[in-house]
């Protein structure tokens, strides 16, 4: 197992150099714009806006992602403060949110990707673009070094893997909705 580990940082490292051509004043810019696109001061936000605006039509999309984001936390919190897996280009975190200092896995992949999968189901048409943009966010948490590739590939494959627990979850919190109307 640590010989899998230690291969695993190696190509991280490889492919943090390889970007390196990448880390231009403008493209980092760029990149640091895009990846706000991924983070709970963004989502968050939007989540109540969709909720207000569309009510109970935004249901079927909208539970899963918030039952994903409430089983995303405490996995990518705890998996992090369990690893400890030092970022890139270190920053410091704010007291509250020690967790955040690491960087095993990536809870911006997580959650665009978790996003992507929940508009590309419930939205076939905007697939290419969702899924275009999950791509593009992760990226950029390469390039801005706040992330290796290892931890960009467990945090995309946790935001799918939570947003099939958050929509069978709704699926059952319906069901047991539709049998207290019914009593």
């Amino acid at each position: 197992m640590n010989r899998l580990l230690a291969r695993i940082a190696v190509l991280d490292l490889s492919v943090d150099q390889a970007l390196s051509w990448l880390r231009r004043p403008g493209s980092a810019r760029v990149m640091a714009l895009t990846t706000i696109l991924g983070s709970g001061y963004f989502c968050f936000p939007v989540y109540t806006l969709v909720l207000g605006l569309a009510r109970e039509s935004s249901f079927p999309v909208l539970i899963p992602v918030l039952g994903a984001e409430a089983i995303l936390f405490p996995l990518i919190a705890g998996l992090r403060m369990l690893t400890r897996r030092e970022r890139p280009l270190a920053r410091a975190a704010r007291p509250w949110e020690a967790w955040n200092r690491y960087s095993f896995p990536s809870y911006h992949a997580a959650r665009i990707w978790m996003l992507a999968l929940a508009c590309s189901l419930h939205f076939p048409g905007v697939a290419p673009f969702a899924l275009g943009l999950a791509v593009v966010v992760s990226a950029s948490r390469l390039t801005l070094r706040r992330h290796y590739l290892s931890d960009i590939l467990a945090g995309s494959f946790l935001g799918g893997l939570a947003y099939c627990a958050g929509a069978v979850l709704s699926a059952h919190l319906g069901m047991l909705r539709g049998l207290l109307t019914y009593f």
